[in-house]
């Protein structure tokens, strides 16, 4: 006992497909800053990885060097965490990967070491 259902073709008549023209409006490249001239210029740091997010291989076509793109680009996608310093209290900072850690002294608590706590001496 089940149910059987037959579609004709004749009665749906739809496709699957776009017509070009359909399809086309719907799938548009972003065009970069400069749209066609941006493919020529060779390749700068300050307009490919700063102005917009550069990839990897836009970056290794900038340095041609592994080790300087590898340098770049590890503080690139993962910046020290402890430029701004935010250890309070003498607190030391530890970098991590898109972290920090701070390190207090004794008398001191907190993500930041921003927290005094009493010791028993």
């Amino acid at each position: 006992m089940g149910i059987h259902i037959v579609l004709s073709s004749n009665y749906f008549n739809f496709s699957v497909f776009l017509k070009q023209e359909q399809a086309n409006s719907l799938l548009k490249r972003q065009r970069r800053a400069n749209s066609f001239f941006e493919e020529l210029k060779i390749g700068s740091l300050q307009r490919e990885c700063f102005e917009e997010v550069c990839s990897y291989e836009e970056a290794r076509e900038i340095f041609q060097d592994v080790k300087r793109t590898m340098e770049f680009w590890q503080n690139y996608v993962d910046a020290n965490q402890c430029d701004s310093n935010p250890c309070q209290n003498g607190g030391t900072c530890v970098d991590q990967f898109q972290a920090y850690v701070c390190l207090c002294p004794e008398e001191y608590k907190g993500k930041n070491c921003e927290k005094g706590q009493v010791l028993n001496l």
